[in-house]
């Protein structure tokens, strides 16, 4: 959606039937990707758009099919989108020293649309990492992720090794049961 078509109450209204029809519902702000992205020419902007999405659907399908280190399943994603309400997929990456650390607040700052994380229900994590990763810095981030939301969350979490990842630290979110001040 837009901001625009959100004040109409047009979008307003799609989501609040969007909600009573799902358990979970993923909201992307187009007006919020498109302001960082402002100065690629229209097309050029929607592709990345509509890249950002593809992304985030493969993230997920990825992290319920491969095998891991830690594995999540089918039934971890069940158990916290089970009446998820609002949700959000995120995407972090570091190879910085504290990259456990950066890699969870490049996600939590990526999100695909403005939401309060303290209060979150839910979050299933996957951190794809290089062959030095360590149980530590896989522990280090599902504790990181949930200080943001509070103690009452269910968290599942995985950990994939990823030899071409060369340093890095990759972390893959969804959270739901988010509070936005658009909804």
């Amino acid at each position: 959606f837009n901001t625009d078509e959100y004040r109409s109450g047009f979008v307003a209204d799609a989501l609040n039937e969007i909600q009573r029809a799902c358990d979970t519902i993923v909201v992307v702000d187009n007006d919020r990707i498109l302001k960082s992205i402002h100065r690629l020419p229209p097309r050029e902007a929607c592709k990345l758009v509509d890249q950002s999405i593809a992304n985030m659907i493969t993230g997920i399908v990825e992290t319920l099919s491969e095998p891991s280190m830690i594995n999540l399943n089918i039934a971890d994603f069940k158990t916290i989108v089970k009446e998820g309400g609002m949700a959000a997929f995120a995407v972090g990456e570091s190879n910085a020293p504290n990259r456990a650390e950066e890699a969870v607040q490049n996600a939590l700052s990526t999100s695909l649309f403005n939401v309060d994380y303290l209060g979150a229900t839910g979050a299933l994590i996957q951190v794809s990492g290089d062959l030095g990763m360590t149980i530590q810095e896989v522990d280090r981030v599902k504790e990181l992720v949930e200080n943001k939301m509070g103690r009452s969350a269910r968290v599942a979490s995985g950990a994939r090794v990823c030899p071409d990842r060369e340093g890095s630290l990759k972390v893959t979110l969804v959270m739901t049961g988010l509070n936005s001040p658009h909804m």
